[in-house]
């Protein structure tokens, strides 16, 4: 979505030609556009439109009607087009990820859905193709990956938020398969092409290049206050450094300090490993520097924070990279650059990524120009990190592995200077920027143990702009992360497994 375009899109029950009609008001008294598109048998039914000559921040409705038979018509839809780039307006967007069909309804996307955001940002892992859910098994072929798609936009939450505000979309690895690294991977090249094919298919989103059709990355802006970078941190990944480091799940001594801190591992930590590649890296690199918008949010597949525990899928495992991103941000003094993060089942507020580098890394090079905070949040629709514990735990484990994480979550926010830590939320936030490019965020959900419960909770846990910094960490006697340690890595190892109409 821009200015002056959109990107619609619908399913229909059978081939054929659909009449797009878009309108200033619900009741479509009067038409603006009206626009044929196919619903094709290849593309499994989908019909996707880019409509462009729209007013810049505009109102409208849509609806998808059958051309042989008026009664069949899709929900109606709305979007609002952003501002022109050179001018500054209040916005507000939502923000979260992972929606795992085995644990619907997703009543929290039913709260979200309420938020009458200007956008919806839905990024990573929005079906988790790998897991088995609802009667369908791991995907592996192209009908098969759109079986999921299918099946998660039969959610309720989930169709009616992508009706009630236009979404901006990105993928992580369980679009194609957990921990997927596409540099090294031994996802076939057909699997991958079946996997994209299908997201494709399913998003309201165009192709960006016909000699890279798969490409993720890309920019959006919204107005003179915000351009979003979207990252793509697994079709050009390189393998992690799990092999090298035998799985150790606490190799910097977070937990248990010198008994499992391994140098040797740390070093391939350390290596020159691409996350990004450099194509998408200089990109990223050179969008920060040139940008005139006040806030530049980098929305990012997996957390920057230091986590410490279990690090290979996360930029713990790329530090090399890690360290040439925000080292350049700092040098070249890109002020208001915001990352936002989903993946980890968890949810966090760093106020300073620097902060923990520049205490404790002394190969981090900072000049202290910048502050780069980061948002993560999530999950939408799926087990909350402590929830993995009722899981794994079971019997006489639960009670060590819940001390486990709260020692955890007590290290890291002492060590990263958080805001707020909270791994039992359901959840999304919502991002309200001001007129003169100031932002705050708010977290909302409810607690994973009653997400679903049947009913839409989107009760405020955490307020940047009201609230104090609070976590639900704890503090405990030296001789818990001993017990913790030794049980820390069971619930990293274990935590990630895992007609319509959208804008």
């Amino acid at each position: 979505m821009t200015p002056t375009t959109a990107v619609l899109w619908a399913r229909a029950d059978q081939p054929g030609v659909l009449r797009l009609e878009l309108a200033r008001t619900s009741a479509f008294e009067s038409i603006d556009r009206s626009i044929e598109v196919e619903s094709l048998a290849y593309a499994d039914l989908s019909a996707k439109v880019l409509v462009d000559g729209l007013a810049p921040a505009t109102l409208y409705y849509y609806r998808f009607v059958r051309i042989d038979d008026a009664t069949a018509v899709s929900p109606t839809g709305r979007f609002q087009t952003p501002p022109p780039d050179d001018q500054p307006a209040a916005f507000r967007f939502a923000f979260s990820g992972d929606t795992n069909f085995a644990y619907a309804p997703f009543d929290v996307a039913a709260a979200l859905a309420a938020e009458n955001a200007d956008l919806f940002i839905w990024f990573g892992d929005t079906i988790y193709a790998d897991a088995s859910s609802g009667g369908l098994g791991a995907a592996t072929t192209l009908e098969e990956y759109r079986a999921k798609y299918r099946q998660i936009r039969s959610d309720a939450g989930i169709r009616d938020t992508l009706a009630a505000m236009p979404i901006w979309v990105g993928g992580d690895d369980h679009e194609v398969r957990n921990d997927y690294a596409g540099a090294s991977d031994a996802v076939s090249a057909q699997q991958k092409r079946d996997a994209y094919q299908a997201f494709f298919e399913y998003m309201p989103l165009p192709r960006q290049s016909e000699s890279e059709p798969a490409r993720l990355y890309r920019k959006l802006r919204f107005g003179a206050n915000a351009e979003f970078f979207f990252l793509d941190e697994r079709q050009y990944r390189d393998a992690s450094a799990k092999v090298a480091c035998a799985s150790n799940p606490d190799p910097y001594g977070v937990m248990l300090g010198p008994l499992t801190r391994d140098e040797a591992c740390l070093r391939e930590l350390s290596a020159e490993r691409t996350m990004l590649g450099a194509e998408q890296l200089q990109w990223l690199l050179d969008g920060l520097r040139s940008s005139n918008a006040r806030l530049k949010f980098v929305v990012n597949n997996v957390p920057l924070t230091f986590l410490g525990v279990y690090p290979y899928d996360r930029w713990d495992g790329y530090d090399a990279e890690r360290r040439t991103i925000l080292e350049y941000i700092d040098a070249n003094a890109i002020d208001g650059v915001v990352f936002l993060t989903t993946d980890i089942h968890a949810n966090a507020l760093n106020p300073d990524l620097e902060s923990d580098f520049r205490g404790s890394r002394f190969d981090y090079a900072f000049e202290g120009n910048v502050r780069i905070p980061e948002v993560i949040v999530g999950p939408l629709g799926n087990q909350t990190m402590y929830g993995t514990i009722t899981e794994v735990g079971g019997g006489g484990l639960q009670a060590p592995l819940t001390l486990a994480l709260r020692t955890l979550s007590s290290k890291v926010t002492r060590i990263d200077g958080l805001n707020m830590i909270q791994t039992d939320r359901v959840s999304y936030c919502v991002i309200e920027v001001t007129a003169d490019g100031t932002w705050s965020v708010r977290y909302s959900g409810e607690p994973g143990a009653t997400a679903s419960d049947g009913a839409a909770d989107g009760s405020v846990f955490y307020n940047s702009a009201v609230a104090a910094p609070s976590t639900t960490a704890f503090a405990f006697p030296c001789a818990l992360p001993v017990i913790a340690g030794g049980l820390v890595g069971m619930l990293f190892l274990r935590h990630r497994r895992g007609v319509q109409t959208s804008r």
